[in-house]
């Protein structure tokens, strides 16, 4: 549990980056969402503005202003470094014998596994890593166009 309401139930959810595919102990699938929200009334909200132009809207206002483009690259480029500072020291060596394609998409895609930075893949994620972190740029525009994180109604 990365982030909680002030009555205690969770809000954001880390994990772990690796999933195992099949019984070999060696197989891995990258997960590149580390951060899940769990707030069924925020999940909600971010899906209303979503289905209503949100990714495209918060794009627009995201690269109206050089700073925030620059912000929002340094938000990918932590997120990728907390992912993969995540990973345990034997995963990273099964990592190495696995092909390029998977390991880059671990230690360099971005928010939910964004590979183009100046897109907005998704709100949710955005907001997630921005209740973990407080600096995400598209979080605090999510944030000022459903409301406070406070206002969970659980």
């Amino acid at each position: 549990i990365r982030a909680n309401y002030r009555s205690g139930h969770p809000q954001t959810l880390r994990v772990y980056p690796l999933k195992r595919a099949g019984k070999a102990r060696e197989s891995f699938l990258p997960h590149p969402t580390y951060y899940w929200l769990t707030c069924p009334a925020i999940i909600a909200k971010i899906g209303k503005l979503e289905r209503e132009g949100g990714c495209i809207k918060a794009k627009k206002w995201m690269l109206a202003d050089t700073r925030r483009v620059e912000d929002y690259k340094r938000n990918h480029m932590e997120y990728a470094a907390s992912r993969w500072s995540s990973i345990s020291f034997e995963d990273r060596r099964i990592l190495d014998g696995l092909p390029k394609a998977i390991q880059s998409r671990i230690k360099w895609s971005g928010i939910g596994g964004s590979s183009w930075w100046h897109n907005c893949k998704c709100l949710h994620q955005n907001y997630a890593h921005h209740l973990v972190s407080g600096n995400n740029v598209l979080g605090k525009w999510v944030e000022s166009n459903v409301g406070s994180s406070k206002l969970c109604a659980s």
